[in-house]
């Protein structure tokens, strides 16, 4: 089952700092079955990624101090598809 949620405003990554407000979890309609692997993932990544969009312009437009989070978050660069081989 697909979820979005916007917790990353208020408990960001690896930080010990909690912001208050409302962490909102939303899940979201099932991806038919029997597709190709890579199309159900890129289904899945955009669903999950435009619902997260979403979540988190509502939080702004109710509490606009986040808005400074969004944008430093939006000017970083995207993660990278490629996993990096593990060190020993």
């Amino acid at each position: 089952m697909p979820v979005a949620l916007n917790s990353g405003l208020f408990w960001a990554r690896r930080a010990f700092l909690i912001r208050p407000g409302t962490v909102v979890l939303e899940f979201l309609p099932a991806i038919e079955s029997g597709m190709d692997t890579r199309d159900f993932f890129a289904t899945l990544e955009e669903r999950m990624e435009a619902a997260t969009d979403r979540l988190i312009d509502e939080a702004v437009a109710k509490d606009p101090s986040l808005a400074p989070i969004v944008a430093a978050n939006r000017k970083l660069p995207p993660k990278s598809k490629t996993k990096e081989p593990l060190k020993s």
